[in-house]
């Protein structure tokens, strides 16, 4: 074999195990909150990008639907954004939100689909961002609800894996 490593000392071996562990937790974690993020952004994010570039009632409908389908699939229709952040803690509730979202589409759907849509929806849906760019309007931590518990628990637990093998491990070795 080309990489074999053989600890003796039983002590040492269930400590780098912990390690191992908490790295594996914490990438894990990582990986897998990165991929909602995308897919919230693909989604929601994207699909309210193109309702308000769309020209035509029936194309913003058609964006806003998806959008609307994909938070009623995952179950972002209701609860609030609770989490910690960096920020101290923004808080939203997701219900406003999403009811405004459905209401606006079903507004929508009521004009004739081959009509120019008015620019009031564009006002609702976006909102100026940085350096000019128009960014959409979503509650604070959307994109990591409501996983954000066990997201955050994960975090903790493959730290303190990490920190507490590697402090054996670092002092035996």
């Amino acid at each position: 074999m080309f990489f074999k490593v053989r600890i003796n000392n039983l002590y040492l071996r269930r400590n780098m195990i912990r390690l191992i562990l908490g790295i594996v937790l914490l990438l894990g974690t990582f990986v897998v909150n990165s991929y909602r993020e995308c897919r919230f952004d693909v989604n929601v994010a994207q699909n309210m990008k193109i309702a308000t570039t769309a020209y035509t009632n029936g194309e913003a409908v058609d964006a806003l639907g998806a959008a609307v389908y994909y938070l009623e699939t995952t179950g972002r229709t209701s609860g609030n954004t609770a989490y910690i952040d960096a920020t101290g803690g923004a808080v939203q509730e997701v219900a406003p939100w999403y009811r405004n979202l459905a209401t606006l589409r079903s507004d929508l759907a009521k004009l004739p689909r081959d009509g120019q849509k008015s620019k009031d929806i564009n006002r609702s849906l976006m909102k100026p961002g940085d350096q000019g760019k128009e960014v959409p309007v979503t509650p604070p931590g959307i994109e990591k609800y409501p996983y954000q518990v066990p997201s955050l628990l994960a975090y903790i637990v493959g730290i303190a894996l990490a920190i507490w093998g590697f402090a054996v491990v670092g002092n035996k070795a």
